[in-house]
């Protein structure tokens, strides 16, 4: 290996070991620019219809966010009254199943009763477990701060690549070789062609998947069908992901 093969070696591993280290802001980065792509396709559709460029996008992002409101007022508050209503019936449960090993210690011969005496502490155990697990709750919403700020962070980075792609665009091609660069350009045009395409198919089965789910869980009277059927897209695309690994 010659002189300049190591030191590309070398350069290589040290950029390899950069961006293993600042691997949130590049995957935050990454998200930016697959929503920013997602929402230019309806930024052109809007200015197919002669809206000037900020505004349709102003309008996008807009949609955007009163889509995601829309979904946690329709979907967070009923599974948080349901999650504050198991939490008051935990304690009632563990009792209920005590009074069941009360009763079976009366009704087992005394031989038997050795046998058994482990379920008072199988009971204790999950009591313990959900004493824990309901105190986590805090380090939970603690942790909400982070979610928060890398959220605004994608969202002021997808308006500023909206806003202005080109200079970002011809920044990431100026990376690459001269004699290289019309085929990065053709690269990226092809994969913003694709991720279109792609998200499109997304939303649309999406749509149809969430809108036969309400259908589904309505006849069967199924008790928060409007909201289980917003999470039925997302549950299906992380069981086909799971099948696909």
């Amino acid at each position: 290996m010659g002189l300049g093969q190591s030191i590309g070696l070398v350069v290589f591993i040290i950029c390899l070991y950069i961006l293993w280290q600042i691997r949130l802001v590049v995957l935050l980065i990454f998200t930016a620019v697959v929503l920013a792509t997602a929402i230019n396709q309806l930024v052109r559709l809007l200015q197919r219809l002669h809206i000037k460029r900020g505004i349709a996008i102003a309008l996008s992002i807009t949609l955007l966010l009163a889509l995601l409101v829309g979904f946690f007022l329709v979907v967070v508050p009923p599974f948080v009254e349901q999650l504050q209503q198991l939490v008051d019936r935990v304690p009632e449960g563990i009792e209920q199943l005590r009074g069941w090993t009360t009763w079976l210690q009366d009704l087992i011969p005394a031989q038997v009763v050795e046998d058994i005496r482990g379920l008072r502490g199988v009971t204790q155990q999950l009591q313990s477990v959900a004493t824990l697990l309901f105190g986590n709750f805090f380090t939970l919403f603690s942790n909400s701060l982070g979610i928060i700020l890398n959220s605004l962070l994608v969202l002021v980075l997808t308006i500023m690549f909206l806003a202005n792609p080109t200079p970002y665009r011809q920044g990431f091609i100026l990376l690459f070789p001269s004699f290289y660069r019309r085929r990065v350009e053709d690269i990226l045009q092809q994969c913003e062609v694709g991720l279109g395409g792609w998200v499109t198919g997304i939303l649309f089965n999406m749509f149809v998947i969430a809108a036969l789910s309400w259908i589904g869980l309505l006849l069967l009277q199924v008790p928060l069908s409007f909201a289980n059927s917003y999470l039925a897209p997302g549950n299906l695309n992380v069981n086909s992901l799971t099948k696909c690994q």
